[in-house]
């Protein structure tokens, strides 16, 4: 045996103890980062808002744009702050309960709902 083959012997086991710290240390910041980027996302919910009308948007564009109007001036802007999922009958009652069931799957925070007709 060498004189050098003890020491040499002690840095390979000091390398390797080096390495295992390097490891878990890079191993415990990927698990931080992948914490982090998951509550931030989380955090960034969008607010969605259910919007049924039983007319079609053309009758009701009056309506909707007083609607829009009324939440910009409350700091809410869709597509940005909001979303506004928008869903018209087109005068047919009929499909209400559809309509309703689809604002309800994408599990919309607010409705909204507007009954009123206009006459041609």
């Amino acid at each position: 045996m060498r004189p050098f083959d003890g020491a040499q012997d002690k840095l390979r086991r000091e390398e390797k103890r080096v390495k295992r710290k390097i490891f878990a240390l890079t191993l415990c910041a990927m698990f931080f980062a992948l914490c982090v980027s998951a509550e931030a996302q989380q955090a960034k919910k969008v607010p969605r808002i259910g919007y049924l009308a039983v007319n079609s948007p053309s009758l009701d564009r009056q309506l909707i744009e007083a609607f829009q109007q009324g939440l910009r001036g409350l700091g809410w802007v869709d597509g940005e702050s909001i979303t506004i999922e928008y869903r018209f009958a087109e005068g047919n009652l009929d499909q209400l309960h559809a309509l309703v069931a689809e604002l309800v799957a994408l599990k919309v925070d607010v409705s909204f709902l507007l009954e009123a007709r206009h006459q041609p």
